[in-house]
């Protein structure tokens, strides 16, 4: 098989999308699979709409992108079009993108209840699944990080990942590691933690895809039954039992902005209202 060469740049204005040639460039820029699948399509959609790369052309498919879509779908799609820009040679063609107010949408954060509701029941039903749950609710783990968490982290007590362009540091609560190590015992094999059914690693999608189903099982917000409600939940749960340590929290969550870890100060409208009826006595 020849070697694949990625090709010089170009400086014609008038450039199609060449998807063969800008997937090697990506690919030479150790991109990863998913970005690279959704750089094309995104590239592939302004050229649907376009016949040509140019500065006022990606302007004009900004402002369309703006009445169409919500503001991440018109950043990712700016994103990828930067990178073609690059790959194109024309750098000057790549437009800033829209400006969103970082938010966290506590409304759809796994209550304390609905998540011991979780748990009861899959300590009867599912003891894998119930597991699942522990660790996402009592770690903060992102979901990318506990499919590939081992198990000699609950003897050591933590483990180290390379996660968000750096290494962190996952601690296991003594507790959890105590009481699952018997379980994980048992189920001999491989060197993770969670194996699905076919004893193969757990996907992201396997985990969201098996929420999804209990949450429907047991008459749970199907809105709460993702994965990264479970950390929004850890999160909750850590700042009210430490007396709102941000600092802390941060450390656990593997932040680099504390004012992302900041986010979870905020309250729902249920919780403002209980606040509110319970503060106002005279």
């Amino acid at each position: 098989m020849a070697e694949k060469t990625v090709p010089a740049p170009h400086n014609s204005g008038k450039h199609r999308l060449d998807r063969a040639q800008f997937t090697w460039f990506m690919q030479d820029q150790e991109l990863a699979e998913n970005t690279i699948n959704t750089y094309l399509d995104s590239v592939t959609h302004f050229f649907g709409r376009f016949s040509e790369l140019s500065k006022g052309n990606v302007l004009a498919y900004k402002r369309m992108m703006m009445e169409e879509a919500a503001p991440a779908t018109v950043n990712l799609r700016l994103r990828a079009i930067a990178k073609y820009a690059e790959f194109a040679g024309l750098p000057e063609c790549a437009v800033k993108g829209v400006k969103v107010q970082q938010r966290l949408d506590v409304e759809n954060v796994i209550t304390e209840d609905e998540f011991k509701l979780l748990s009861d029941s899959l300590r009867q039903s599912n003891q894998k699944h119930y597991w699942i749950v522990q660790f996402l609710g009592k770690t903060g783990v992102r979901v990318s990080e506990l499919i590939r968490l081992k198990k000699d982290c609950l003897t050591i007590g933590h483990q180290d990942l390379f996660s968000k362009g750096k290494i962190r540091r996952i601690y296991i609560p003594s507790t959890l590691a105590q009481e699952s190590t018997e379980f994980f015992s048992e189920q001999g094999g491989g060197p993770l933690l969670f194996y699905n059914h076919s004893r193969e690693p757990f996907t992201r999608h396997g985990i969201k895809r098996l929420l999804t189903f209990h949450g429907d099982k047991y008459g749970i917000r199907r809105e709460a039954m993702h994965p990264h409600s479970f950390r929004h939940f850890f999160a909750k749960q850590f700042l009210r039992a430490t007396a709102d340590d941000i600092a802390l929290l941060q450390d656990f969550l593997g932040h680099s902005n504390i004012n992302t870890t900041k986010l979870y100060l905020r309250t729902s409208a249920a919780e403002k209202r209980a606040r509110l009826d319970a503060s106002v006595d005279w």
